[in-house]
């Protein structure tokens, strides 16, 4: 009896040895669920969700935040910016301002010893602009959300000529393929404002981008243009010109008149070739050759 005692004695020992060899010193790190930025001060908002218990694994004890900055030389570089407690699923960072630059984050558990392995990067959804102001447009493109992969389902674009969140309107919305759109018939000197929500496949996460700002001038018109010379040659008249390269227009005409300068000039002006390029210098004139020369 006493042999069997022990021998069960030991069996159980051994077990327990072997469950507790397995039990690891660090933590299951959470799920990153997303990132979204505050319209009005740029702040952005971490959510997570702590992960499943285990038998295995010791339960968190808080979360530390990571924010990596954006550097070629050192792109896995991530700096431990704060932690909070075992409680919390969301963290704001108030020294970060989204509407100026994308930002990365990623999450770490803190265990009683060590911490656990660092979550996938996230990073917010950041606008970038061109204003095309001879087509009277404004065109949108953007860094898609990272740590979504390609399960965006949609991405809503909405536009204000006002900064309050609630002046917004939906603009257009485009599938989570898609990174660019148009905002056509601007207007000159006039604010618009622009930001992006984008929405999760299969889920309610929705993270808006930064809050995009863009002030519509005016083409610059060419500060100077005038005409060096004009050769007589046969059946052609070569005409020299220049205009300021810092012109923003897109449209010119070379035009004959027929007559001299006088009311009556504006009767018979022709255009001969109209052209885009402000950087153009000459022009040969061979429309109606005998009147050309």
């Amino acid at each position: 009896m006493n042999r069997k005692c022990w021998a069960l004695f030991i069996f159980n020992l051994g077990l327990s040895l072997v469950s507790y060899s397995q039990i690891n010193d660090r933590p299951q790190w959470p799920t990153f669920d997303y990132i979204t930025i505050d319209l009005t001060t740029g702040h952005p908002t971490l959510n997570w969700t702590p992960p499943p218990h285990d038998n295995k694994y010791p339960d968190p004890i808080g979360y530390i935040i990571y924010r990596k900055n954006i550097d070629p030389l050192n792109p896995d570089h991530a700096i431990a910016i704060d932690s909070v407690l075992a409680g919390i699923t969301s963290y704001t960072d108030i020294l970060a301002d989204g509407n100026n630059k994308r930002l990365i984050y990623g999450i770490a558990s803190k265990g009683p010893t060590f911490p656990s392995q660092r979550t996938s990067d996230h990073a917010n959804i950041f606008i970038t602009s061109f204003y095309d102001s001879c087509n009277h447009k404004i065109d949108l493109s953007w860094e898609n959300y990272m740590g979504w992969g390609n399960r965006i389902e949609k991405y809503d674009v909405y536009v204000s000529n006002n900064p309050p969140p609630t002046t917004f309107a939906l603009h257009t919305s485009l599938q989570g393929t898609i990174n660019n759109t148009s905002i056509l018939n601007v207007a000159e000197n006039q604010d618009y404002y622009v930001y992006i929500e984008a929405k999760k496949q299969n889920s309610t996460f929705i993270t808006r981008s930064n809050l995009y700002y863009k002030r519509t001038n005016m083409p610059i018109h060419p500060a100077s243009m005038s005409v060096d010379s004009i050769i007589a040659q046969d059946k052609r008249t070569t005409i020299y010109f220049k205009i300021a390269p810092n012109s923003e227009l897109t449209e010119y005409h070379v035009v004959r008149w027929e007559n001299p300068d006088s009311v009556r000039s504006i009767f018979t002006k022709k255009t001969l070739h109209p052209f885009s390029d402000p950087l153009r210098t000459f022009y040969a004139d061979t429309v109606d050759s005998w009147a050309a020369r």
